[in-house]
């Protein structure tokens, strides 16, 4: 294409909406705060893996002169984790573009803002329950020395919760269950909760005699608890854990990223005899005339409002492909690319209202709109660009 200034007006403000989305924070999501974060990772790595070194043996109490010494050994295993990317999409149209650069305005940092939100709420989704179709483990399917619990009993069914004692009595148990395990080598500083069991625990007494809360008597009375939280995507399940790297790290060897953008639509700048190229041809139509005499009739934005759900559908199962290593970003973008021109081709060939007039039917000898020559429709195209 020429236009060559829209060009780098296009670069800079898609700079300062990822600098606005950065601003943007989301206390709902939690993950970061409660898993230690990991980013010492290269980007490109696939894989992470951990040496575990095991000791095994114990001293024992020896007689005199004795030479029945036990022995002790280390064992080491390595466990993988797999490293996963996750995406989405969001658009602007040529228009969008022109508008803001004429107004001296920057471009609408809403889409950006509300990608980088649905990539940290799939982090968060991951974090608690993971993925086993991809190798992920969460909070909520990893074993060792995270401890589970279901939380189902802790209310009847008919909504009566147990005695203050017996809920500290099992959340005393989870506690213990990862001490002993270690042999208070990790001790548990963590508990999160559903919602609803957290504002419980933060409301009601722990006695008929007293104004303490049943969670301020955890935290002044338990050794190990110093946290206690809730989590929206717990449901009827608690967590405790400690808090530390030794016990657990969340890996993101990249933070949000906005990719070059890519092209749909038309992208041949080619001149037409009458010196419009036909990106202002396209233009035109999709808008309308400034003097009212050509009506709008729109192709790429009609296509992407019509085709909506079945792009964003397509998109997640892409995303999906990416994820499981089947398809690069590349290959995914191309894909999405072709299905989304081949879209607006269709709304053209299906036919695009206002109708035309006579005049013009006649001289066209034909009542489609859009199509005389064909060549704004053999033009409609993608690209995808800055991706290797």
């Amino acid at each position: 294409m020429s236009f060559t200034p829209q060009s780098v007006f296009l670069k800079e403000q898609l700079n300062h909406v990822l600098n606005l989305a950065f601003q943007e924070t989301f206390p709902a999501l939690k993950a970061r705060n409660f898993i230690p974060v990991n980013r010492s990772i290269p980007q490109a790595a696939e894989t992470v893996s951990a040496r575990i070194w095991d000791t095994y043996g114990e001293a024992k109490v020896l007689n005199p002169n004795a030479d029945d010494f036990p022995s002790v050994s280390v064992g080491q295993r390595e466990a993988y984790v797999p490293i996963k990317s996750l995406g989405c999409f969001f658009e602007y149209s040529v228009m969008d573009l022109r508008r803001s650069e004429l107004a001296g305005t920057g471009l609408d940092a809403k889409l950006a803002t509300a990608a980088r939100q649905n990539i940290e709420s799939k982090i968060d989704k991951l974090a608690v329950n993971g993925d086993e179709r991809f190798g992920i483990r969460g909070l909520c399917n990893q074993e060792g020395i995270i401890n589970k619990h279901e939380l189902q009993k802790w209310f009847d069914d008919k909504g009566e919760p147990k005695s203050s004692e017996q809920i500290l009595a099992d959340i005393n148990r989870l506690v213990s269950t990862i001490s002993e395990d270690t042999n208070n080598v990790l001790l548990p500083d963590t508990l999160l909760l559903p919602v609803k069991h957290f504002a419980f625990l933060a409301q009601t007494p722990y006695s008929a005699h007293s104004q303490v809360t049943i969670l301020n008597y955890l935290l002044s009375n338990n050794p190990y608890i110093k946290n206690v939280d809730n989590w929206v995507h717990l449901k009827n399940q608690c967590v405790v854990y400690p808090r530390t790297p030794q016990a657990l790290e969340m890996y993101l060897p990249l933070e949000f990223e906005m990719l070059e953008p890519q092209a749909v639509g038309i992208l041949q700048d080619e001149k037409r005899d009458d010196g419009f190229s036909m990106v202002d041809l396209a233009t035109v139509h999709e808008y309308g005339s400034k003097d009212g005499r050509i009506p709008q009739r729109s192709f790429i934005r009609s296509t992407c409002d019509a085709k909506r759900v079945d792009h964003l559908r397509l998109a997640g199962l892409l995303q999906n492909k990416i994820i499981g290593g089947k398809l690069s970003i590349k290959q995914a973008l191309t894909q999405l690319g072709e299905v989304v021109s081949k879209d607006m081709v269709q709304t053209i060939n299906h036919g695009i209202n206002p109708e035309l007039n006579r005049s013009t039917i006649k001289r066209k000898k034909s009542s489609k709109p859009l199509i005389d020559t064909g060549r704004l429709k053999g033009s409609i195209t993608h690209e995808v660009r800055g991706v290797s």
